[in-house]
């Protein structure tokens, strides 16, 4: 059975609108207590134990919504919904809150702790060891697969499917929970993350090799050793970013040629805008343009150490200790 598996990644998306071709100039400082951003929509959330504090493009509070519960493990826009799970004692409270007024408008609780959400179309997707969630953006669960995995599962999202990989398998999901492929060639690994590039499946794997296994043909295309262990990668431009713990940037082609690498101070952190990533280490953060020559082109350089950063709304959000500060061209 050959199934096209198309890339759709719903990791943290940049905007496209923030004109990298003039320097970058601080627009506006906040005091924050929040150790994570992430966005939804046209907001930058601000996460701090079970609290959300929402803010556009400008800095200014649109809402604040807080649960003495748990605390925050991820937060998706889903529909026209912001979707929170909490991490609490023994189970995942999973809560549906308007995007323009933060109030919540229900809630579920699964019988997990550890889990990973994703986002299919408008969907919900929870998994964990013992199960697959399927939630409309209304909060009613569509489907629920019983499930036993012994190891870690990770999962990424096509535009058609859902799909787990685990070190000895890797099982495809329609939307509605039904499985549709069994795979159990050629995953001999212990998988630490998992992405889609329209074919291929790319694994890192916990001692620092990458691989690309092909959907289709059920075989290993291609691997590559690192120097150390990857912290994260991304997908663009059909192409392979990957950060490693030995302070490298690497860009990989689809047929796993080593286009590009640049050494950081510190092992870079990456988000992606189209075919732009940013990738910063603790004070710098380097917008790259990604071709066939990738090429620096807009650079900030902070006095503080940067946390993370986010962008929405033409505004670059860089989370530093207790402050965010917004940056733009044009401010």
């Amino acid at each position: 059975m050959r199934i096209l598996l198309i890339l759709m990644t719903f990791c943290t998306t940049l905007a496209q609108t923030l004109d990298l071709s003039k320097p970058l100039k601080p627009c506006w400082d906040r005091k924050t207590k929040a150790n994570r951003i992430e966005t939804a929509k046209n907001l930058i959330l601000l996460i701090s134990d079970g609290n959300i504090e929402a803010l556009n493009g400008l800095g200014q509070m649109v809402w604040k919504a807080s649960d003495s519960r748990g605390q925050v493990n991820s937060a998706l826009d889903v529909g026209n919904k912001l979707v929170v799970t909490y991490n609490s004692t023994n189970k995942t409270l999973i809560k549906f809150l308007s995007l323009t007024t933060g109030l919540s408008l229900f809630q579920k609780e699964i019988d997990s702790k550890e889990f990973q959400t994703l986002k299919l179309k408008d969907r919900l997707v929870v998994l964990s060891k013992n199960g697959i969630y399927f939630f409309d953006s209304a909060g009613s669960l569509l489907s629920k697969r019983e499930l036993n995995f012994e190891t870690g599962i990770q999962g990424t999202v096509s535009n058609e499917y859902i799909a787990l990989a685990t070190p000895k398998e890797l099982l495809l999901f329609d939307s509605f929970g039904n499985i549709r492929e069994i795979r159990k060639k050629g995953l001999e690994y212990e998988i630490k993350q998992a992405l889609f590039d329209g074919r291929r499946l790319y694994l890192s794997e916990k001692s620092g090799t990458l691989i690309a296994f092909d959907a289709e043909t059920n075989n290993v295309a291609w691997k590559y050793r690192l120097g150390a262990a990857i912290k994260d990668m991304k997908l663009v431009d059909r192409q392979i970013v990957v950060a490693s713990y030995d302070n490298f940037l690497y860009l990989f082609s689809k047929s796993g040629e080593v286009v590009w690498k640049k050494r950081f101070t510190d092992t870079p952190n990456i988000e992606v805008a189209a075919d732009v990533v940013f990738a910063y280490d603790k004070n710098k953060i380097y917008a790259i343009k990604m071709s066939k020559k990738p090429k620096i082109i807009n650079f900030i350089e902070s006095g503080e150490e940067i946390i993370k950063i986010s962008l929405v709304d033409k505004v670059l959000a860089i989370l530093k200790q207790n402050k965010i500060s917004g940056f733009s061209s044009d401010c």
